[in-house]
This record gives C-alpha cells, sequence and structure tokens, in this order.
C-alpha cells in the first residue's frame, strides 16, 4: 500500500503540472482536469482500480503530452452528448472526452498490450 501512495503522490504532481496541449488530430486544446485525475483512480462506474492496472496507467502519465501533441488521426465514439476521442501511439491509447459544448480534455491512458493471465 505504501508503495502506490509514493507513486500517487508522485504522479499527481506531475500531472498538475500538465499545460493545456494543443492536439493537431482533433484540431483544438485539451484540458488536463480533476475528471482525468479521478478516472486514474476509478473506473467509469465508480469501483475502484485494482492496484496493478492504477499503478501501469500512473506510469504512462508523461507520454500523454507527447501523445496528444503528435497525433495525426483519432477514431470517435459518441455516447449521448459526450464524445469520445481515441489516439494511439504504438500500444499506448489516450482518450480525451468532451461532454455537450465543454472544453475537450483528458480522459484516460493504457497500454493496448495483452497481458498474460497467471496460470493456476
Amino acid at each position: 500500500m505504501v508503495k502506490i501512495a509514493k507513486l500517487n503522490i508522485k504522479y499527481k504532481s506531475i500531472y498538475r503540472s500538465l499545460e493545456p496541449t494543443w492536439c493537431p488530430a482533433v484540431k483544438d486544446w485539451v484540458a488536463f482536469n480533476n475528471q482525468g485525475w479521478k478516472h486514474f483512480r476509478y473506473r467509469g462506474d465508480g469501483s475502484r482500480r485494482i492496484i496493478a492496472e492504477l499503478s501501469s496507467r500512473l506510469k504512462l502519465i508523461p507520454f500523454i503530452p507527447e501523445i496528444v501533441a503528435g497525433a495525426q488521426s483519432y477514431e470517435i465514439k459518441k455516447m449521448g452528448n459526450t464524445c469520445y476521442y481515441s489516439l494511439q501511439r504504438g500500444t499506448v491509447r489516450v482518450i480525451l472526452r468532451k461532454v455537450g459544448n465543454g472544453k475537450l480534455h483528458y480522459y484516460s491512458i493504457f497500454s493496448t498490450r495483452k497481458t498474460k493471465k497467471p496460470s493456476k
């Protein structure tokens, strides 16, 4: 538990220092707000992420601005009045979100690499 608390403190300060970043693919500025930070710790349904998943996502934070600024294309998914923009570089995917007429903001990052399940 101590390890994840230290990671949380370290990467929260990195996340908080991120400046709005221009995304050439979406042609809009991406804000880094509390909604994105909250999504690191909790799933969309409000349940907590397991420590291994949280740890792997936190370690990807330094790559977010680089992926956003270097994006040349995206996939879009609309759910009601919310649009999700998926940017991918290699095996890392960044999700941006825009709710209604609000600002485009960072929402999620994860590796698309499949991990092996432990054998019994």
